[in-house]
């Protein structure tokens, strides 16, 4: 079993075609997993926009969600729940495309999920709870600059995955 964390981004997609072209689909199968991200340093400097009492001012993709129990800058839970929601459909969005890749090399030998979480840790409990054999994930992600060669989720897989961990650039 294989897994590519998936975000749009340019380097995911060429770690999901580097993973398509390594393995057999007849008796291999590939996860796609994209994860939302519940809070992070940008929703701290964010602040809201003048449009809506629960937008932010950072680009929608970046938008990093509270737990309903503990809302930011006093947010509902109901306007939190929104927030993840609106996420995971645009993560659901992005992984359209992979999955419709994947379904050609791999016919039904895939399985494309959204999970709501750090992607640091989600992707190592994922690689965990299902087994992986070898991760295939792009060197930075669309959250911008946060490592100084590799991303954050890329260096943080590196080290704690138990399996083999291959970054595309």
């Amino acid at each position: 079993q294989f897994l590519v964390p998936y975000d749009g981004s340019d380097q995911a997609r060429r770690a999901l075609e580097l993973c398509l072209k390594l393995v057999k689909p007849e008796q291999d199968f590939v996860y796609l997993l994209s994860v939302v991200r519940r809070r992070s340093p940008r929703l701290l400097a964010a602040g809201r926009s003048a449009n809506s009492p629960w937008s932010l001012t950072t680009t929608p993709r970046h938008l990093d969600l509270a737990s309903t129990h503990d809302p930011p800058f006093g947010y509902s839970p109901e306007a939190a729940e929104k927030i993840i929601a609106e996420r995971k459909e645009e993560a659901t969005q992005h992984l359209q495309a992979a999955e419709d890749r994947a379904r050609a090399v791999l016919g039904e030998s895939f399985e494309a999920l959204v999970e709501v979480g750090d992607p640091r840790t989600a992707i190592v409990d994922f690689v965990e709870r299902h087994n992986i054999a070898m991760v295939f994930m792009g060197s930075r992600g669309l959250s911008g600059l946060t490592g100084f060669f590799i991303g954050s989720a890329s260096q943080y897989a590196l080290h704690n995955c138990p399996c083999p961990v291959t970054i595309v650039k």
